[in-house]
């Protein structure tokens, strides 16, 4: 081990006397880098290597260090992490303070591939920067994942296999209960456990997930049944995306779903709608009321047309567009087709190119009603419902903010947000408050709102799911009516809001709105 030390090292500088008490720290350090498991690198901004420790030369297979130092860095890295490694290094020398840990491929002097972990920081070296890397070997931990995944997928196939002959030999009695929530939610579908706890709530809490997502008929069956085997397997294997896509490609049409029950041909005129927020100051006894009047409109029998919200799924006009994106957020064209033919369309030139080939797609209610039966929540929303129906009462002061923030917060599990919201209520109190009041706010907060509405491990954060029926909690009307959107001779498409609703109450506190409208109101 003491040859490991004949040669000079970068850390520090020798000549300088004064320096020697940093030295001997600096000889100390220096044991403990060549003592690590990990393999330790430095080298400078044009990737030059300076040092390397001796764990580093015998993991990738060099047996003195003259072998690797002067040589670019790059030369023992694989080419699929180039591009990403020359990237983290100039960020690294750009100002970042450090560089994460993140799985890279390096490679060895006898041309196989290691996979490590690397991550870094600055240090000074001789009046300049140097990188100091470490990366860590887990290329038998990646060897003994994969197996894993292997044995999970034959696992996965012999349960489909078992599951495919005991549908075709038992019958209706298989076939009911296929088509029930809870095989959907709990059974089939484990990892939609978050989907059938929202819809176990909602107001469509009656209608089964196969009267949505597959419909009637044996077409529709034999389709989502295919394709249910494929997600059964990416289950069981887990190789399901994280978070899992809402299914708006494959989802069967409004006209042969929502419209079995809600009649596009009766006319719905208008609805109050009434939206409380407790303000920053946090008294909820006294609320800051929105109150409209939606123009939801529908199909007017006299005049034998459609108008108000409703106009939008028309089947007498179409409302086309195609989207830059795969969730239909960033709409870039619209084309609107009257009664008598004519056409006009819309674009935003803002929004990104879409996709070579992408079809245009009419209108239904889906794409303003996309989480009817599985609201997520924001987290303001949350507290504000919590506060206003009373389930968060009490003394503590900023009770709003400090909630928002602690919900708000990152966690890794459910388990870490259970203690980590309890820790971020006592570093916002600075433990000036009762330990047991802090306790009891933060199992109400993760209980009633954390709990329902975030999922860290499946990849659910607040803002996953928006909710385009509204504009409060995404952009929802905005992705359309937001100014942008015009035609070729300049003519925008309309941003007024009388165009939806009446706006009767402009975010006025409770206790100030005359007692006539309150009367209305509540």
């Amino acid at each position: 081990m003491t040859s490991s030390f004949e040669e000079p090292l970068p850390f520090g500088d020798p000549r300088d006397a004064a320096l020697a008490a940093l030295r001997d720290s600096e000889n100390h350090y220096r044991r403990l880098v060549e003592m690590s498991p990990d393999i330790v690198l430095m080298c400078d901004a044009e990737g030059k290597i300076l040092y390397i420790n001796l764990v580093g030369l015998e993991l990738l297979g060099f047996e003195e260090r003259s072998q690797l130092v002067g040589r670019n860095f790059e030369e023992i890295v694989h080419a699929d992490s180039k591009a990403d490694v020359r990237e983290r290094l100039r960020t690294l020398f750009g100002g970042a303070n450090e560089l994460p840990f993140v799985e890279e491929r390096l490679l060895r002097g006898d041309g196989k591939t290691i996979m490590v972990e690397m991550g870094g920081y600055l240090l000074p070296h001789h009046g300049a920067s140097a990188a100091h890397l470490v990366a860590r070997n887990v290329t038998r931990r990646k060897e003994a994942e994969a197996a894993a995944r292997r044995a999970r997928r034959k696992l996965a196939l012999t349960a489909l296999i078992a599951g495919l002959l005991i549908v075709s030999s038992g019958g209706l009695r298989v076939y009911e209960y296929t088509e029930s929530v809870g095989f959907c939610g709990m059974r089939c579908h484990k990892v939609m456990g978050p989907e059938l706890a929202l819809h176990q709530r909602s107001p469509h809490a009656h209608v089964t997930c196969t009267q949505c997502h597959i419909g009637a008929g044996a077409k529709w069956y034999v389709k989502a049944k295919l394709s249910g085997l494929y997600q059964v397997y990416a289950v069981m294997a887990e190789t399901f995306p994280k978070p899992i896509p809402a299914p708006i490609v494959n989802l069967r049409p409004a006209s042969e779903t929502c419209e079995h029950c809600h009649a596009p041909q009766v006319f719905y005129g208008n609805r109050l709608r009434v939206f409380q927020r407790v303000p920053e100051g946090g008294n909820m006894d006294d609320p800051e009321v929105t109150a409209v009047m939606l123009r939801v409109g529908g199909h007017r029998p006299e005049a034998d047309r459609y108008d108000g919200i409703h106009w939008h799924a028309s089947p007498t006009e179409a409302v086309e567009y195609r989207a830059a994106d795969s969730r239909r957020v960033h709409i870039r064209e619209l084309r609107v087709t009257r009664a008598d033919g004519t056409k006009t369309t819309y674009v935003a030139k803002g929004e990104p190119s879409v996709p070579a080939g992408a079809p245009w797609r009419r209108m239904d209610c889906s794409d303003c009603h996309n989480r009817t039966a599985h609201k997520y929540k924001t987290a303001e929303e949350s507290v504000d419902d919590l506060l206003l129906k009373g389930q968060l009462r009490s003394r503590l002061p900023h009770l709003k903010k400090a909630a928002e923030a602690a919900l708000s917060a990152t966690y890794p599990s459910r388990d870490a947000a259970r203690r980590g919201i309890r820790a971020n209520l006592a570093s916002f109190y600075r433990n000036r408050q009762s330990g047991e009041e802090l306790t009891r706010v933060a199992k109400i907060l993760y209980e009633e709102a954390y709990s329902p509405n975030v999922y860290p491990q499946l990849g659910i954060g607040w803002n996953t799911y928006p909710n385009h029926a509204s504009h409060r909690d995404g952009l929802g009307c905005f992705r359309c009516h937001d100014g942008e959107h015009a035609t070729a001779d300049g003519k925008t498409l309309s941003q007024d809001c009388d165009l939806c609703h009446s706006i009767l109450v402009p975010g006025s506190r409770k206790s100030q709105i005359d007692p006539k409208m309150r009367a209305l109101l509540f």
